[in-house]
């Protein structure tokens, strides 16, 4: 049972990465995301048959350890400070670009839980090996994106079958690893066929195109050394100094004693918790010269909004905003800095991009102490412990701490979670072997009523999760294939109205066909001259109106669910209908609950245009635009409104792109 379960996981894993299916909003989450479900639903139902019809009647020893304990309450914490949140629901199904909620996160726990108890240690090499040629594969075919400019794999791409080419960094890094400890394994072996096809396969993800910018290396002419770094810029950085961090760690251990090992291993972490400190420190000050070149090279933004987020988490330190509620806290803290195109010119983050804080404003200091548990002291306690002795252990220990510092300027994302618990369970199951940080349980006699109950237990729960999880993901496909029936409002309403049914992404999928849907009015405006069609459209933005003011009864904080809101409110009128008090009531309620950010006013100011209060709203918009004198949605709203009191009484509803 044990090797089969391996071989499964092993061979989910290997083709995890590629797994695509394009039929959705967010095709590379949502894929992954089903495809994950399967899996587990899969194994606790082939773990519940087992139980019940096969499993031979014994003594089974519980197997816990510290690592499995602080897991567990890692997980329980999540859960309880979701709880104390601003938004459990959010907290459970977070939004369907992500997916990276509860739910998710539920799934990767019992994914834990049941590699835990059904793959040993030989088992793990089946499972690492068959990842790796996945990762190998993927690797190999980035390099298609030197030649190609359409396609997955095309220079630049979005996708990388994975959703962005940071995300893929994530990923292969997490591979090199298990490459570079199977290589090692292999070493002692002897085995020169693998030995070769190994060290192969650390130098063609070392050199993918994600790591390592080849057209700049062949393109001639001068250039420096951060030119040379690939699109996943963070992972790239992280890797060279892994690589050099790994060949200093490989001398040291050859070469020197035992105690001599466990005094550098224990040096060399202390000095890393020092550096982070230092540099933490310097990334929040404006005037530091690491500020000033990270800016430059990378982002403005993140540094803001990790300021933002501070102010968010000393609002609610202990229990925290509930985890995927960081919106919550970023519309109230939101600096205007991040709306002038001459500084940041983005205004819309659901992640703080830096891991520390984001566990803190998802679940305050409670969840972070078990993070920093989890995460980062077992690492760091088992790196130093294993570098003392013999063999190559302590590069999976390694590769947690390698991939904390990855998401200081990135974060999790569903396919970096999965391979981590992987990790993590590896990593069990070494203390396991080891016989370290055992904690005393008890052993249990099987009868066979209760491998019947249990095996019940674990179908039932199965068959649960079925309707529960592939719910929201086939109103996910419903909602897509509504965007592109832009022609037919009838099918379009009827498609809209089963996918916004049963689903908590139901507001997200409102939005995405809305705006489809108003673009393609823009674009075509006979369609208002269609009586018909205009019936249609009414009965399809009343749809939207009832979506967005389900979502804001569920949540009234949810500050773009008003904006979504108020804008379905005014454009009404191009249909004949449209509240618009109502809709200047919202916005302004939004204003009050994000003072500095530059769209909510905007609707302020229309709606009062729209309500024929003319010179109040032009007073509105000019007050509105020097506020933002550098940002382009003001000066257009303003722009907007001169233009329709020079053409009054004909007014025109101002065309918003996406909010």
């Amino acid at each position: 049972m044990q090797k089969f379960i391996a071989w499964v996981v092993g061979i989910f894993l290997g083709i995890f990465p590629f797994v695509f299916f394009e039929d959705y909003l967010f095709p590379a989450t949502t894929s992954k995301y089903i495809a994950f479900s399967v899996l587990i639903i899969s194994l606790l139902f082939i773990v519940g048959f087992w139980s019940i019809f096969y499993a031979p009647k014994r003594r089974i020893e519980s197997r816990f350890n510290l690592v499995d304990l602080s897991i567990s309450l890692f997980f329980l914490a999540s859960w309880v400070t979701a709880f104390l949140g601003v938004d459990f629901i959010h907290s459970v199904w977070s939004n369907q670009s992500r997916m990276q909620g509860l739910a998710l996160l539920s799934l990767v726990y019992g994914f834990y839980i049941i590699s835990r108890f059904f793959i040993n240690i030989d088992g793990w090499k089946i499972v690492r090996r068959l990842s790796a040629l996945g990762g190998v594969v993927f690797s190999f075919l980035s390099y298609i994106s030197l030649f190609s400019k359409e396609g997955y794999f095309a220079y630049g791409a979005e996708s990388y079958t994975i959703g962005n080419s940071s995300y893929a960094g994530l990923y292969l890094v997490i591979m090199f690893f298990f490459i570079l400890n199977t290589l090692a394994d292999e070493w002692k072996e002897k085995k020169i066929g693998r030995r070769i096809f190994d060290s192969l396969s650390l130098v063609l993800i070392f050199f993918s195109p994600l790591f390592f910018n080849w057209k700049v290396a062949l393109g001639g002419g001068q250039y420096q050394f951060f030119d040379l770094v690939g699109s996943a810029r963070t992972s790239a950085l992280v890797l060279v100094l892994s690589v050099v961090v790994v060949l200093v760690l490989r001398f040291v251990h050859s070469r020197t004693s035992k105690k001599t090992r466990l005094i550098f291993a224990g040096s060399a972490v202390a000095l890393f918790f020092a550096v982070y400190a230092v540099l933490l420190g310097q990334f929040f000050n404006d005037q530091s010269k690491l500020r000033q070149w990270y800016d430059a090279e990378s982002t403005a933004a993140r540094p803001i909004v990790w300021q933002m987020a501070v102010d968010a988490i000393k609002e609610k330190p202990v229990t925290g905003w509930g985890i995927e509620n960081f919106e919550y806290g970023y519309q109230k803290y939101f600096d205007a800095r991040l709306a002038d195109p001459n500084y940041v010119g983005e205004i819309w983050f659901d992640r703080v991009h830096n891991v520390v804080l984001d566990t803190l404003i998802g679940g305050g200091v409670v969840l972070f102490v078990f993070y920093l548990l989890t995460f980062l002291a077992l690492p760091a306690y088992l790196f130093i412990r294993f570098f003392g002795e013999d063999g190559h252990k302590y590069l999976i220990p390694l590769l947690l701490l390698v991939h904390f510092v990855e998401l200081q300027t990135s974060f999790d994302v569903l396919i970096s979670t999965v391979y981590i618990f992987c990790v993590l369970s590896l990593l069990s199951s070494i203390v396991d072997k080891e016989k370290i940080l055992t904690i005393p349980t008890f052993d249990f006699q099987m009868s066979r009523d209760k491998r019947i109950v249990a095996g019940i237990v674990l179908v039932i729960v199965s068959t649960t999760l079925c309707v529960v999880l592939f719910k929201p993901t086939s109103s996910n496909k419903q909602s897509f294939f509504a965007s592109f029936e832009l022609e037919d409002g009838i099918k379009r309403n009827e498609m809209l109205s089963e996918g916004l049914k049963f689903t908590p992404y139901a507001h997200d999928s409102a939005r995405f066909v809305m705006f489809q849907v108003i673009k393609n009015i823009r674009e075509n405006p006979q369609i208002l001259k269609d009586k018909q069609k205009v019936e249609i459209l009414k009965k399809e933005f009343s749809l939207y109106e009832e979506t967005f003011r389900s979502r804001i009864e569920k949540n009234p904080l949810d500050f773009r669910a008003k904006l979504n809101l108020s804008y379905v409110l005014q454009y009404q009128l191009v249909l004949g209908q449209g509240d618009v008090k109502e809709s200047v009531e919202l916005a302004t309620s939004a204003v009050l609950e994000s003072p500095n950010h530059p769209v909510a006013p905007a609707f302020v100011a229309l709606g009062r245009l729209y309500s024929k209060d003319l010179k109040g709203s032009l007073d509105y918009a000019t007050d509105y635009a020097n506020k933002y004198p550098n940002v382009v949605l003001p000066q257009r709203v303003k722009k907007h409104i001169e233009d329709q009191i020079r053409s009054f009484p004909s007014i025109e509803i101002f065309p918003f792109g996406n909010i």
